[in-house]
């Protein structure tokens, strides 16, 4: 793989990681990107991509916590939600040039955001 950089990196709660990768597949897809991907184990994939000269890896790991110590999740009551919740970690690396970097950067964005990414 040639040099790639970060180009973006955030943390989503309360998505499944299998339903963050579904969106990352579709947003690769829609891109003209082919990929492969790589489980890592429950909830942590590796997706690996190429696109003309531009190699992409996009990496999801997941932790699982009780709800109880998310913040605003605290409230001693019962809630209908199972327990534990999962914490999605999505990084996004490329050895695109700036043009594509953007792009890929927002079309990841904007893929994610019904998971509130």
């Amino acid at each position: 793989m040639r040099d790639m950089r970060l180009i973006d990196e955030r943390v989503i709660t309360l998505f499944s990681p299998d339903t963050i990768l579904d969106d990352v597949k579709r947003v690769l897809s829609n891109l003209g990107i082919t990929f492969e991907v790589k489980k890592e184990g429950e909830g942590n994939y590796k997706v690996f991509g190429k696109k003309d000269e531009s190699e992409i890896l996009i990496s999801i790991s997941t932790v699982w916590k009780p709800f109880s110590s998310l913040p605003g999740f605290s409230t001693g009551k019962s809630l209908a939600i199972a327990d534990p919740a999962p914490i999605v970690s999505i990084k996004t690396y490329s050895s695109g040039n700036d043009t594509f970097n953007r792009t890929l950067k927002l079309r990841v964005e904007l893929g994610l955001l019904r998971a509130g990414g």
